[in-house]
């Protein structure tokens, strides 16, 4: 028989391991989901886990059900049924998580796995670029990240970033500039090259953050005032005069105020093939406006439909036979499940960064923060890369958070206890 503490020392590689198998082989998902259940099983057999529903992890399965009442009102009933698939994680996490170890555990040790195998995977993405023959292209953007959108192979890496500054600060083991100085580097070049300018964007921020707190604290009040200043004054020098990053950067620019001057005009305009931006401009407002003409959704899986009806209006046929997603979670959520779908999702976020805030786990502060400013720019949770990644790591984080907790307050009673005695 498996006994308790061997389970607690399992459990964190049961979920490292599973973090793994979803960056670099995606398709077998399901399989270690399977074997996460195989080995619950087992230990609850031998009675080494609890059941504790976690009433703030089951939010999603909460924000799943209103996908459920969507697909009522469907004219696509197969498309309704791959996005519920798709979505399963919603419900399939907050139950496993249910389960859990009778004591807290070394959460450290499932990060390691996810940076161990997210280094194999960038590893491999060079690999790939080096043999792919087409030059300098292949170092770029899909090119680069061939098995994740480079948004989500950005957001896997700005996660990492925040865990290995963190885990440096609460002196984890194995977490010693040895090896996190070349793989912050490493981590630092694979987003340039993945061209993600919402990743470049957030992972810029975190930076210039951490500077402006640390100049506070060795300088305060003088030092942040100057700090103010020269930070963001130099970031947007490297978004103005980096070569690539600078083309993107000037180009959003560019269009956001042809935009802004003639929003109507700007977006009949446009002709196929189109910028990244463009795409987005144009989409942001055939999304925007078929919420406001939809208030309560158009019902899950119809998106496609009603957006394309909504991109022939306003003259861009070629665009509507794209079938893009609106690359917006927010607008997504909105047209799809309707406003009050919009408003359980803001709650949810906002509820977990106060979690976050109050128990100061800043890893999963940043996370969601992570969620949040992708999902201005793309829709995070319409592919297993992010509806995966983003469930998973909020779940195991809040699970931690709560057994943390829980193992204080028990060391603190029991001290009470023997004063008392």
């Amino acid at each position: 028989m498996i006994d308790q503490k061997r389970i607690g020392k399992l459990y964190p590689h049961i979920l490292g391991l599973f973090s793994a198998v979803f960056l670099l082989t995606p398709h077998y998902t399901t399989m270690a989901i399977l074997g996460w259940i195989v080995f619950l099983i087992i230990s609850g057999i031998s009675k080494s886990l609890q059941f504790n529903w976690n009433w703030k992890s089951a939010l999603w399965i909460g924000f799943y059900l209103l996908y459920v009442i969507g697909s009522f009102f469907t004219n696509h009933e197969d498309l309704a049924g791959k996005y519920l698939e798709y979505k399963l994680s919603f419900i399939i996490f907050p139950l496993l998580f249910s389960f859990q170890p009778k004591a807290k555990f070394e959460i450290s040790q499932s990060f390691l796995w996810f940076i161990g195998a997210l280094t194999v995977l960038t590893t491999m993405n060079f690999i790939h670029s080096f043999s792919c023959g087409m030059g300098r292209s292949c170092f770029l953007s899909s090119q680069f990240s061939y098995s994740h959108h480079p948004t989500y192979f950005s957001a896997f890496h700005f996660f990492a970033i925040t865990i290995i500054v963190f885990g440096y600060q609460k002196n984890w083991k194995y977490f010693n500039p040895k090896w996190i100085i070349p793989f912050l580097a490493l981590s630092i070049i694979s987003q340039l090259l993945a061209l993600s300018l919402a990743g470049i964007l957030i992972l810029l921020g975190f930076i210039m953050s951490f500077i402006l707190y640390h100049i506070y604290k060795k300088w305060r009040r003088n030092g942040i005032l100057v700090g103010f200043i020269a930070v963001p004054l130099l970031f947007f020098l490297f978004l103005s005069e980096t070569p690539q990053i600078a083309g993107d950067w000037n180009a959003a620019k560019k269009y956001l105020n042809e935009y802004i001057s003639e929003p109507s005009t700007f977006v009949k305009s446009r002709t196929y093939p189109f910028s990244g931006t463009e795409v987005r401009l144009v989409m942001w407002t055939a999304a925007f406006q078929t919420m406001m003409k939809y208030p309560f959704g158009v019902g899950t899986g119809n998106v496609d439909e009603f957006l394309g009806a909504q991109l022939r209006d306003l003259d861009q046929n070629s665009l509507a036979e794209q079938n893009y997603n609106p690359h917006n979670q927010f607008l997504q959520i909105a047209i799809e499940i309707g406003f009050f779908g919009l408003v359980f999702f803001f709650l949810m976020l906002f509820y977990f960064v106060r979690v976050a805030w109050k128990t100061k786990n800043f890893i999963l502060l940043f996370l969601v923060v992570s969620l949040f400013f992708n999902s201005l720019f793309e829709s995070m949770l319409q592919r297993q890369s992010g509806i995966v990644f983003y469930t998973f790591w909020i779940c195991i984080l809040i699970q931690h958070t709560y057994l943390e907790k829980k193992t204080s307050t028990e060391g603190t009673l029991i001290t009470i206890r023997k004063t008392g005695q």
